[in-house]
């Protein structure tokens, strides 16, 4: 290459405007990398010879490959006015046109080259390649088969197949595909990396880790995989090792979005909150759109007291990379704290059951506020919310949704959650209550017999865990053998709260600690919540980890312990009690610590009450 340029410039040492040693000392610098260079030299050869298509195309790829991309756009426009056979300048204005993320017009591009050539490899591997964008997956896998069914050993069509099937839930056969583009190309980096993907969508930890990092060590600029191993890092709750992932990330590419929100969300969970606030501050001002990194503020605002602007941007919690469930579409506007009165307002339960059980808090103060509420909520707690709150009207959520949801009285109306904007900008807006759930007198009275029944100490109702528990939620959630300490502790007896299968549990504790932990099999934890509520009334206190069996407590205004990792609770604000439920007392572990000190101290409180029968205020 180097006496070819030499050459080059010996020509244009005697002919400064030659056409050929110009553009070729053009085509020579784009492959060095001095891309403006390469500019210069081709657009002076296009002066020469303004019709040449091949010019056009190479000046193309320079813009290209400098990320200019409507000039690219052009130069390839200007090659196939010349030659409108060029099937590559097609393709290439594809890719450009695809990088703009215009998928229409990258798609012409790519269908105009394979009817010039039905068997352009390229041009129907990025046809695949849109596809995918646009979720059109089937057609997708068919563009890619037909590559493969033309040129079998081609590793990066096989690598954009498991893709497609993994974007289609087929993991078995993308893990195959993937496998099959590093026996072709043991060396390819992204292979290895969306193996890598593949196994952490699977909860494969260890070998998402390991792919990860043999893809940095083939290239060890592979910022995504950098990225990506510190999630698998702060999942498994090695949080110095994910912080170092992250900046190192923002040190190979310093507007890297996801990774100043990651680092964010690291920090925070370290309690570096100052930190924190400064990476997503940084993510916003490089993507003012960026949900996760407004969704994780709003986290951080909560949890520092910051109530009015936190709840603000609580509201991105409804963005698609976000969205634990979906809008409900009701024929209303939103309620954006104008006056209620005279009016009606349509509440509309979400989230999880515990935060349809916190967010009930609201309805009181809303059928003060408005003529009537309306409040659409789990099936399960209808009959429960009905007794509770008599002076508004509560009806099930279903698809198709309750016909009294489009009444034409109401005026507006809210996601409960939203309700807190307007109605908990501070701590001082919170009440005080002693519950504002009310259980059924009958089923108190049921539960209250049974209880007795299990003779004398004081009776505490037990959860460990919640119901869904993946890698990153086992760490917020305690496991029965971590509670020795606790059911060591004489004078209590204590009572399964634990909803979901749990038998193997129940007889673990036995075995290890020789306690019964009473059990009703009839009883259906999960769904029976008239009964759950009557038997959560009738026990003198529950201990729990952060689960809705805690929430269920407060809402019934019992006193409850909460064992939680001390950043997950966003209503949590540096104290040992939460604005929600004046009755809960909070027990939390650091990141970097085990549950035994917050075991070992919720069983010293609770040996000081045991063989009593305090008073409710006082425990």
């Amino acid at each position: 290459m180097a006496e070819a340029e030499a050459i080059y410039r010996q020509v244009l040492a005697t002919d400064p405007s030659n056409f050929d040693a110009l553009h070729l000392l053009g085509v020579i610098a784009r492959q060095v990398g001095n891309l403006q260079q390469a500019i210069n030299l081709i657009g002076q050869a296009i002066q020469q010879n303004p019709s040449n298509p091949f010019a056009h195309f190479n000046l193309g790829n320079a813009f290209k490959d400098q990320g200019s991309l409507d000039e690219a756009i052009t130069s390839y426009h200007q090659a196939l006015a010349f030659k409108p056979d060029y099937a590559d300048a097609l393709i290439n204005q594809g890719i450009a046109f695809d990088r703009q993320d215009k998928l229409d017009q990258a798609t012409s591009c790519f269908r105009k080259a394979l009817t010039l050539n039905p068997g352009h490899i390229e041009a129907r591997n990025n046809l695949g390649l849109v596809f995918k964008k646009q979720g059109k997956l089937a057609e997708a896998l068919s563009s890619f088969l037909q590559v493969l069914s033309l040129k079998p050993d081609f590793a990066e069509t096989h690598n954009n197949l498991g893709n497609a099937y993994k974007d289609s839930g087929r993991l078995d056969e993308a893990q195959g595909c993937f496998r099959q583009a590093l026996s072709l190309k043991p060396d390819f980096a992204e292979a290895h990396y969306n193996l890598g993907l593949l196994f952490k969508e699977q909860g494969k930890l260890n070998e998402a880790s390991a792919c990860y990092r043999h893809a940095i060590l083939l290239n060890p600029g592979y910022a995504e995989a950098h990225n990506n191993l510190g999630v698998v890092f702060k999942e498994q709750g090695k949080l110095d090792e994910a912080m170092a992932c992250y900046q190192h990330v923002v040190s190979l590419n310093p507007d890297y979005v996801e990774a100043y929100n990651n680092l964010g969300v690291v920090l925070k969970e370290r309690g570096q909150m100052d930190d924190a606030l400064i990476n997503f501050q940084q993510a916003i001002s490089l993507e003012p759109n960026a949900a996760k990194a407004h969704y994780n503020l709003s986290l951080l605002l909560l949890q520092m007291g910051n109530l009015r602007k936190g709840w603000e941007e609580y509201e991105y919690r409804w963005h698609n990379d976000i969205a634990q469930i979906p809008q409900r579409s009701y024929p209303r506007p939103w309620w954006q704290g104008e006056d209620l009165q005279g009016k009606t307002i349509l509440v509309w339960g979400e989230q999880g059951l515990g935060d349809e059980l916190r967010y009930a808090s609201f309805i009181p103060e809303l059928s003060r506020l408005a003529k009537h509420c309306v409040f659409e909520c789990e099936p399960r707690l209808t009959s429960l919310f009905s007794r509770s709150f008599p002076t508004a009207e509560v009806i099930p959520k279903s698809n198709p949704p309750h016909p009294r949801t489009t009444g034409t009285d109401i005026a507006v109306q809210s996601p409960a959650a939203s309700l807190a904007h307007w109605l908990r900008p501070h701590l001082e807006s919170f009440p005080q209550h002693n519950g504002y759930l009310v259980a059924d007198p009958e089923r108190i009275a049921y539960w209250q017999m049974r209880i007795n029944a299990l003779g004398t100490g004081l009776k505490v109702g037990i959860s460990w865990r919640s119901s869904l528990m993946t890698s990153g939620r086992n760490r917020s959630h305690t496991q029965i053998e971590q509670w020795g300490a606790i059911f060591r502790v004489p004078g209590v007896v204590f009572v399964n709260l634990q909803y979901g299968e749990c038998h193997k549990e129940l007889e673990q504790a036995k075995q290890l600690f020789g306690i019964r932990i009473h059990h009703w099999d009839g009883l259906d934890l999960k769904n029976d919540l008239e009964d759950v509520a009557g038997l959560t009334v009738a026990l003198d206190m529950v201990i729990s980890s952060a689960s809705s069996v805690s929430d269920f407590a407060g809402a019934l205004g019992k006193p409850v312990w909460m064992m939680d990792m001390r950043y997950v609770h966003w209503d949590d604000l540096g104290q040992n009690f939460t604005p929600w439920y004046p009755n809960m007392r909070l027990f939390y572990r650091d990141w970097n610590e085990d549950w035994t000190r917050v075991i070992d101290t919720v069983a010293q409180e609770l040996r000081q009450l045991s063989g009593t029968n305090l008073p409710h205020s006082d425990l």
